[in-house]
């Protein structure tokens, strides 16, 4: 069963500082995205996921002139269709955006357009979500069992809330779902103080639910027949003991990286994931270019180590390499100012060519 909701409110105009240029190719100027190939695949946050890497992949032109971020934010979704989520902390930063791109991918023009912003993207629960950098949002809660577990990974909704009270927007769910939804005493000054501006498609009730209280702080769980509401705990990060022992020989690090390993970051930084990969490989690490900022969201479950490498970097901007002794040195790419792409200490720019 689909649902849409009823608190549709028409977002604010956006007016002439916004320009869409062109796109490639020029005939899909004025349509939609073509809607993307469905997933093999049962898990609805790797499926959403997958539909969000394949838009930011996509290459278009863009032109925007001292623009507002939700703006822009709003003209992304309106352009590919993909759930945007703009936290409120990053929604109130003041930054505007210019910046005029010919024929790059998406991933690029929202790289530039954050720039300098503090605001950090990442997908988590079904959206591309914009945050402010290093925020910890906690991980999606997992629904469980019982009738509200069921209706939250089953029941699919659209909405669309232009600054509508969270209080509201509880009631609604509940209405819509006939569960009771249970705000917990210590967390309704939050749900009462709290405005919702987001526009998801086609989500899960689950997903919809993470996105709309841990953006303000809050969680949600299933319990029997009711959505329980409660304010979210900041969590302890991984903290990796010392790696004891001396320079490892070449075969030990060969082995090394070719065995399995778990890798689960939620909402982290590179430090939490070096610490990690040194916790569980025996590894050294050393991070170059690295910075609070460098957000990572990873779930990865026996691996080989080399693999989880080549992928953390693929996400990241980022190459790596050992160094005699067996030190893993994860160096950060700078990107090009034109394209947006990572292109280290390289002129040409792969990617652009731009010098």
């Amino acid at each position: 069963m689909r649902l849409t909701s009823r608190l549709t409110a028409a977002r604010p105009f956006v007016g002439p500082l916004l320009v869409l240029v062109a796109l490639a190719p020029a005939a899909a100027q004025d349509k939609p995205s073509p809607p993307q190939a469905p997933v093999a695949t049962d898990d609805p946050e790797q499926a959403a996921r997958a539909e969000i890497e394949a838009g930011l992949d996509r290459r278009l032109s863009v032109r925007f002139d001292a623009t507002p971020l939700e703006e822009v934010v709003a003209f992304v979704q309106d352009l590919t269709g993909l759930n945007v989520a703009l936290d409120p902390e990053a929604a109130a930063v003041d930054h505007p955006v210019t910046l005029a791109l010919q024929d790059v991918t998406l991933r690029a023009v929202l790289d530039q357009a954050l720039a300098g912003s503090g605001v950090q993207m990442r997908v988590w629960s079904g959206a591309l979500v914009l945050t402010r950098g290093g925020k910890d949002l906690g991980d999606p809660p997992r629904p469980g069992n019982g009738p509200a577990a069921q209706a939250a990974a089953g029941r699919r909704l659209s909405l669309e809330l232009s600054g509508t009270p969270l209080a509201e927007v509880l009631d609604f769910l509940g209405e819509v779902t006939s569960l009771d939804v249970v705000v917990a005493a210590d967390a309704q000054r939050r749900v009462d103080d709290a405005a919702v501006r987001l526009r998801l498609r086609d989500v899960s009730l689950g997903q919809a639910l993470t996105l709309v209280t841990h953006l303000h702080g809050l969680t949600w769980r299933a319990e029997g027949g009711s959505l329980q509401v409660e304010r979210r705990r900041p969590r302890e990060r991984v903290v990796a003991p010392a790696v004891p022992g001396g320079p490892l020989s070449k075969q030990e690090v060969e082995a090394r990286l070719a065995a399995p390993v778990t890798l689960r970051v939620d909402d982290g930084t590179l430090f939490d994931l070096a610490a990690q990969v040194e916790a569980r490989s025996g590894l050294r690490v050393r991070l170059e270019n690295a910075g609070k900022d460098d957000i990572v969201s990873l779930h990865l479950e026996g691996v080989p180590l080399r693999e989880a490498l080549d992928i953390v970097c693929d996400v990241q901007g980022a190459r790596w390499t050992v160094e005699e002794g067996g030190v893993l040195v994860l160096q950060v790419l700078t990107r090009c100012e034109t394209c947006g792409e990572p292109r280290g200490n390289v002129s040409p720019c792969p990617a652009c060519g731009a010098r």
